[in-house]
């Protein structure tokens, strides 16, 4: 995952004051933002970061903010005790109070339906309710999040409890975050998955570090986690496949939808972080923090692929790869347990690499149930080193300005040492097992050929050019080599003239092995 400022803003009062980013939200369509800090409803431009308004209307603090789900209205709650409704115009619509100051504001994700929680009450509300019953909890509430169907509101509160209603507010669950001996831990972000395979997550954490897992009805469906920080913010994130969270550890991190795993640290900052929210199309993530900043970050999840004759291994969102034919159209999903970083496949055998270690597969077919793999060998490394391709018995890691082989075992067998360049690509080519030949380019556009058994390689061209992606031919005469640029060069290594032709735009580049 690739991950850029679009832009910064720090936020200040007339009097020049910092003003710290208790929420955020963006309106359905991703072209506005919302921003609670100070005593003004902040409306920004997505797309460059101006201010567009500043909304008048609290007497205090302003601590949330939420967009209705058709975007016709938004609400704002705060320290003054007040709840305000406002329109497409930016006009104050609807006022109505609480007992104590307001905490936090969530509509429903599929009607006109609001809750609203002060530190001490909540109630459910429509823009036709004209009586409020507040509902009186038994602890500080903190936080509270819908469901996607928007069946079930969970309110976490400062005692560890956290409590599950219906629209009527009728109590359907409780929950309770405990710490050790009983002790207990103040519950300050909560989220619901989307709805997979009709089961629906309620994931909880609590200031002891913790994420818990429950269902509907109450039942842990999920292992517990210690992640080691307190989280202020949290959201399930690219239709769940992961957890979205950030708080007092100063950063903005990506787990695995189980939170067995921490994949992606997105940065840190210098405060608390009370805002952190993707955008509806997943292409932005917002984040706000204690020390007044607002900064808009591009998210890219980078396709990750490799191709070796009829098969095709990609990576599937952050923690999943997908091998498939494309002669026989067989498939198989392999979960991983950690993010995979690199991907490579040459005949039946895959190479993965996690976090913390390359993990070896063979790729076999059943006559009945078709594709599948099976883990020959898991072998610890750092992310220092690179994987850099598979072979029938050996992988490839490039660390410095080194290209190392290993065995299956772990063991390193040779090394080639490259000081002047920098590698930019391998290509596995074919050999007998323990000898294969393989292609490696350099930053400067050279490409060497050299083989597994063998210390020293040779030079089969220079490019001039920054290659990302090599690919032989089946007879072995022609070279594509693609350039950081997205241009594709084929080279003949048999004519005197070696470029043959060249094309723009190119993503990707693989021979037909049965028509050259």
């Amino acid at each position: 995952m690739k991950s850029s400022v679009v832009w910064r803003e720090e936020i200040v009062d007339e009097l020049g004051v910092k003003q710290c980013v208790y929420d955020a939200c963006f309106d359905p369509e991703g072209s506005r933002i919302l921003v609670a800090a100070g005593t003004q409803v902040l409306v920004y431009n997505v797309k460059d970061g101006s201010l567009l308004h500043s909304l008048k209307a609290h007497k205090d603090l302003i601590y949330s903010v939420s967009y209705a789900f058709n975007g016709k209205t938004f609400a704002s709650g705060g320290a003054d005790k007040n709840v305000f409704i406002w329109n497409q115009e930016f006009e104050s619509i609807r006022k109505f109070g609480h007992g104590d100051a307001i905490q936090c504001v969530r509509y429903n994700p599929v009607s006109n339906m609001l809750a609203s929680c002060s530190t001490s009450d909540f109630t459910i509300s429509t823009p036709d309710t004209k009586s409020l019953e507040k509902h009186k909890t038994e602890s500080r509430i903190n936080c509270c999040a819908w469901n996607s169907a928007g069946t079930c509101l969970a309110i976490g509160m400062a005692n560890g409890t956290v409590t599950v209603r219906d629209i009527k507010c009728v109590e359907k669950l409780v929950v309770r975050a405990e710490g050790p001996s009983n002790t207990d831990h103040p519950v300050w972000a909560l989220a619901w998955s989307p709805v997979n395979q009709n089961k629906e997550i309620l994931c909880i954490s609590d200031w002891g570090g913790k994420l818990m897992f429950y269902n509907i009805t109450g039942h842990v469906v999920l292992p517990e986690r210690n992640i080691k920080t307190e989280l202020l913010t949290l959201m399930y994130y690219r239709d769940g496949y992961y957890l979205l969270g950030a708080g007092c550890n100063k950063s903005v991190s990506i787990w695995s939808s189980n939170g067995a795993s921490q994949l992606v640290t997105l940065d840190s900052f210098d405060s608390w972080i009370w805002a952190c929210v993707p955008s509806p199309d997943n292409c932005s993530i917002l984040v706000g923090c204690q020390d007044a900043t607002l900064t808009l970050y591009g998210v890219e999840f980078s396709p990750l692929y490799h191709v070796h004759r009829e098969m095709v291994v990609s990576r599937v969102n952050l923690t999943e790869v997908r091998v498939s034919n494309v002669m026989s159209s067989s498939m198989v999903n392999i979960k991983c347990s950690d993010c995979v970083h690199a991907v490579f496949i040459y005949k039946n055998k895959l190479g993965v690499q996690m976090n913390d270690k390359v993990v070896v597969y063979e790729i076999y077919q059943a006559e009945i149930t078709g594709m599948h793999a099976r883990i020959l060998k898991k072998i610890r490394h750092n992310l220092k080193a690179k994987l850099r391709g598979i072979c029938a018995t050996h992988f490839l890691m490039e660390e410095e300005d080194r290209l190392e082989c290993y065995n299956f075992e772990g063991n390193m067998e040779r090394e080639w040492h490259f000081p002047q360049a920098k590698i930019s690509c391998v290509r596995v080519i074919d050999g007998v097992p323990g000898k294969e030949c393989f292609l490696v380019a350099f930053h400067t556009g050279l490409v060497m050929k050299l083989f597994l058994h063998i210390s020293f390689g040779s030079e089969l061209l220079n490019a001039g050019k920054y290659i990302t992606e090599l690919h032989l031919n089946e007879s072995g005469e022609q070279l594509a080599c693609m350039t950081n640029t997205r241009l594709l060069y084929v080279y003949s290594l048999m004519k005197d003239t070696p470029q043959l032709y060249h094309e723009m735009y190119v993503d990707s580049v693989a021979w037909n092995s049965q028509a050259q």
